[in-house]
């Protein structure tokens, strides 16, 4: 599973879920996410007395790193389906650069076909135009990767470790 530093909320849920239950064969692939395996989300608002201003705030504990087991101190889904005890540091780490952007390359997706070993010097490079729809048809990625591994440019795989 590819994380990274705009990793949050919801993201890292569903990183952890996936991590607590496939274990080794699950493999988070970039940067440390946006927050650590313990973070506060859930929102409300409060109006502020004197501006009348409303802020949103968080409200409800996550912590999959030691686990949640009172919904007095976590929110309740956490309790009831977290997983406890993981890590969601990334088992690969890498970093991405301004360099790799402004050359057109993707580290991560260069990483995980390298472990694939299926990384070949002429598909790494970052091709604007290949999740564009055609003139015409609605944008979805599944539509694009059709499209893209009818012309070539894009062929399945599954990478699993262990």
């Amino acid at each position: 599973m590819l994380v990274g530093r705009a990793t949050f909320s919801a993201g890292i849920t569903t990183a952890a879920m996936l991590k607590g239950e496939g274990g080794d064969k699950v493999t988070l692939i970039g940067e440390p996410m946006g927050d650590g395996g313990q973070f506060w989300s859930e929102g409300k608002y409060v109006k502020l007395p004197n501006s009348q201003i409303a802020v949103r705030y968080s409200h409800q504990f996550h912590d999959y790193e030691t686990g949640c087991f009172d919904v007095g101190d976590c929110y309740w889904a956490t309790v009831a389906f977290g997983p406890r005890g993981i890590s969601i540091a990334p088992e690969t780490t890498v970093e991405l650069s301004f360099r790799a952007y402004a050359q057109g390359r993707d580290p991560v997706q260069e990483k995980v076909l390298d472990l694939a070993g299926r990384h070949q010097s002429d598909t790494h490079r970052c091709d604007q135009n290949a999740w564009a729809p055609k003139e015409g048809q609605p944008f979805s990625s599944s539509s694009s990767l059709s499209r893209m591994r009818m012309e070539g440019r894009a062929t399945p795989h599954r990478y699993a470790t262990g």
